[in-house]
């Protein structure tokens, strides 16, 4: 029967080491990949918010504008029927 091969203290903490330094690594590139998907949700969700905020922009002033135009011509007959009243 063999016996077990056994580390040396200098090689455990070589080993405990090089382990800690590779699973940074994979740590990092994990970080590094998530971070460029989380970027590119940010964008996305940048440009949605864009465009949403335009069209309430755009239908905000379509909706004023149609409420003035209503309230001008109001305006309009009342004082056309002042005017005819003035005048009579």
């Amino acid at each position: 029967m063999m016996e077990p091969i056994t580390m040396s203290e200098e090689q455990r903490l070589e080993q405990e080491a090089f382990l800690i330094k590779h699973g940074l690594k994979k740590g990092e590139e994990t970080v590094n990949k998530w971070n460029k998907e989380v970027g590119t949700v940010i964008g996305e969700l940048d440009v949605k918010l864009d465009r949403v905020l335009r069209k309430q922009e755009h239908d905000y002033l379509h909706a004023y504008s149609t409420y003035i135009c209503k309230k001008e011509s109001e305006l309009r007959a009342l004082v056309q029927k002042l005017n005819d009243q003035n005048n009579n």
